[in-house]
């Protein structure tokens, strides 16, 4: 497998968990230390993909302490997943726009090699060389 392949893998793995972790922070969160916590995950979890709606709600949640309540945490917790999946998409977008090779990249021949050439290469042996001394020597 690419090795390209592979840290997308564990890139979008390492993103799943900290969205994971956020959205538990923000359940547990019953003070304003732990939302701050949670917070600062979501930050890290989205990618930049927080929608306008749901950056309001992180602002007046902080802003009057409504994460204590369940149903706005609720609705925060659904809007943060919606956001999420599309940081996961937008992820999966991005590694699948990326060429994977299946073998590795070889630089094209730019000259055509005599069978004599390969040969020379390959096995040490001066074919030409040998011709000659055998029509020098008569054995042709």
């Amino acid at each position: 497998m690419s090795s390209v392949y592979l840290a997308d893998r564990k890139a979008l793995t390492d993103i799943i968990d900290r969205q994971a972790e956020a959205i538990e922070l923000l359940e547990d969160a019953d003070d304003l230390e732990t939302f701050k916590q949670a917070r600062k995950k979501i930050d890290e979890a989205s990618l930049g993909f927080l929608s306008e709606d749901t950056r309001r709600l992180l602002y007046y949640a902080y802003k009057w302490e409504l994460f204590k309540l369940e149903e706005y945490k609720l609705l925060l917790i659904e809007c943060l997943r919606e956001d999420f999946d599309r940081a996961k998409r937008a992820m999966l977008a991005h590694s699948l726009e990326k060429p994977y090779d299946k073998y590795p990249q070889s630089t094209g021949q730019t000259t055509l090699k005599s069978p004599t050439d390969i040969f020379k290469e390959e096995f040490g042996f001066d074919i030409e060389k040998a011709i000659r001394k055998m029509k020098k020597d008569g054995d042709h």
